[in-house]
């Protein structure tokens, strides 16, 4: 689970959407974000952050079953989320 000490650069925002989350889920209702990385770290924070705002998440990773796990979880709590297994390497 994310704790916003893990990472400073979006700990302030995790904290402000707490307090402020009503008054900025209309910016991202209707949207899609697509989140590369989405497995773990930044990327799932930063994905369970856009699904609280009202959007609608895909989740991409290498790891497919850790995205799952991230939707699954994402769905239950009544957002919008998809996997979908994604390599954006430059190989």
């Amino acid at each position: 689970m994310f704790q916003a000490q893990m990472f400073p650069a979006i700990g302030a925002a995790w904290l402000a959407l707490q307090g402020r989350m009503s008054d900025q889920m209309e910016h991202l209702l209707g949207k899609t974000a697509i989140i590369t990385g989405a497995s773990r770290g930044i990327g799932e924070a930063a994905a369970r952050y856009f699904a609280k705002l009202g959007a609608k998440v895909v989740l991409a990773a290498r790891s497919k079953a850790h995205i799952d796990a991230i939707a699954g979880d994402l769905c239950s709590a009544g957002y919008q989320a998809t996997a979908k297994r994604c390599d954006v390497r430059d190989n």
